[in-house]
């Protein structure tokens, strides 16, 4: 039998191959995935959620019971000062007492040795009592620029406070050799950027921050350059669970004391 004659204008190359349909999914299997993945979303958003919460929840925990201590040193501070005056007044009675009895116009003999005994217990109250105001009432640093991490931000508190870990910084040949000498670096090893930050021992200290510190930190919002900051802003950094936030808390910070108040505080980039 003969094929029949092809037609005139048709040729094998506009041949046109369909690929055989599918039948669409159902429309309520595809809202059951779209649903799932929502799902599968705001149950990862609640997550980070809770955790970040539950990460300044123990910021503010540590802040505040920092507070509550420095508090708690300004009472006893208040009552040692005035138990000097009781016992500085005391002395000088005492005093006035001896030496009128050394007159003899007052007292003699044995008086005179119990006066003395008075006298000299009345002196080491007041030593003691003025040792322990200079123990509380010392600034918890020394005038001065140190490094430190920072721990905690009381923007709001009065006097504004900033909560810092003191370290030590080395630069160059001693920076590798601090290193080596904390286990940090092997012998023969090099620093490959010659800076070391030691912090061996937690040592926290709350010290006032002055309502004016001028406040320098990089990559603040991800923007480059140095940017400086208001205390209510780095109180916020210091609570923000942001990457650029956390790379910038991982930083020590230069902290300049003047007359017991921190009045500058400069990050450090590190390593």
């Amino acid at each position: 039998m003969q094929a029949p004659p092809k037609h005139p204008d048709t040729h094998d190359r506009d041949l046109i191959v369909i690929p055989e349909a599918h039948l669409p999914l159902p429309r309520w299997l595809a809202f059951a995935f779209a649903g799932a993945a929502a799902f599968a979303l705001l149950l990862g958003a609640l997550g980070m959620y809770v955790v970040s919460r539950g990460d300044l929840r123990d910021r503010d925990s540590r802040l505040a019971a920092l507070v509550d201590r420095a508090s708690s040193a300004e009472d006893r501070a208040r009552l040692a000062s005035a138990q000097i005056t009781v016992l500085e007044s005391r002395v000088a009675d005492l005093r006035t007492v001896l030496t009128r009895s050394r007159a003899r116009t007052v007292v003699v003999g044995a008086s005179r040795t119990e006066l003395r005994r008075q006298l000299a217990d009345a002196r080491r109250e007041l030593d003691l009592a003025r040792e322990r105001i200079v123990a509380l009432t010392v600034p918890s640093a020394g005038d001065g620029r140190h490094i430190a991490s920072l721990v905690a931000v009381g923007a709001t508190q009065s006097p504004p406070r900033i909560v810092v870990d003191f370290g030590r910084w080395f630069t160059g040949e001693r920076a590798r050799q601090a290193a080596i000498a904390d286990g940090a670096l092997d012998p023969g090893e090099v620093l490959p950027h010659g800076r070391y930050l030691r912090n061996d021992t937690p040592d926290w200290r709350t010290v006032p921050l002055d309502a004016n510190a001028i406040i320098t930190v990089r990559g603040w919002h991800r923007r480059a350059g140095i940017s400086f900051l208001s205390l209510e802003e780095l109180q916020r950094l210091m609570r923000s669970n942001r990457v650029w936030a956390e790379r910038i808390r991982h930083d020590p910070f230069w902290v300049t004391v003047e007359g017991g108040r921190v009045t500058a505080i400069h990050e450090q980039r590190y390593p």
